[in-house]
């Protein structure tokens, strides 16, 4: 299992900290303004998975938004056929639970439950699952690539480019700058796949998947 998987917020910021370091190392310091590419840019695909290539796999998306579809249906019809007292206790309780705090906090909401809401999810997931298919037909496929290490070799690249002010390579030799950089990078995060694997992934992905188009 990846160490990010399951890690405390202390371990990433140690991993962050490295990753910082061997920026600095093979690339030097980063540009003096605010918007300057660091470590915490690099990892932002580890902690925010979404934040990536916008690369999935249509078919098994497809299926998951079915399956929410379906789900919100079911408890909607579910929610709506309980006995009237057990649903009413449920929304009294939701309702205390809704006006207090503390080891409840987790569950405050600005909506308690209520038949009315169950609804409104139902029908708000029917409204705009189109629209989710949309955007799953629109995306560049995912295929078979690890698309976390693909994301990272992307964002090695463009810190590359701001501290060189030169092209990152679209290739990885077994040795050079680049290679070192690459392989020291993935070592740090402890990225399982291949670095040379994820480069040329990359630049498949990217011959086919142009930036802007």
């Amino acid at each position: 299992m990846p160490w990010f998987d399951d890690c405390s917020d202390e371990e990433f910021e140690q991993r962050t900290v490295s990753l910082d370091k061997v920026l600095f190392s093979h690339l030097g310091s980063p540009p003096n303004r605010e918007d300057a590419l660091t470590a915490e840019f690099v990892m932002m695909p580890i902690w925010l998975p979404g934040d990536g290539l916008g690369a999935m796999n249509a078919r098994a998306e497809k299926r998951k938004l079915v399956k929410i579809q379906r789900l919100a249906d079911e408890l909607a019809a579910t929610w709506a056929s309980l006995h009237s007292d057990t649903r009413s206790k449920m929304e009294i309780i939701s309702s205390m639970i809704h006006e207090t705090e503390g080891k409840h906090a987790k569950y405050h909401s600005h909506h308690p439950l209520s038949l009315d809401l169950i609804s409104i999810l139902d029908g708000l997931v029917n409204l705009t699952a189109p629209l989710a298919n949309d955007v799953i037909e629109a995306a560049p496929d995912a295929g078979r690539r690890d698309l976390l290490s693909v994301a990272i070799v992307e964002r090695l690249r463009q810190v590359w480019e701001e501290r060189k002010s030169v092209p990152a390579p679209k290739s990885m030799n077994e040795t050079g700058p680049f290679a070192s950089f690459i392989v020291d990078s993935f070592e740090i995060l402890g990225l399982e796949n291949n670095p040379r694997a994820a480069v040329d992934s990359w630049c498949e992905f990217r011959a086919r998947y142009p930036i802007g188009a």
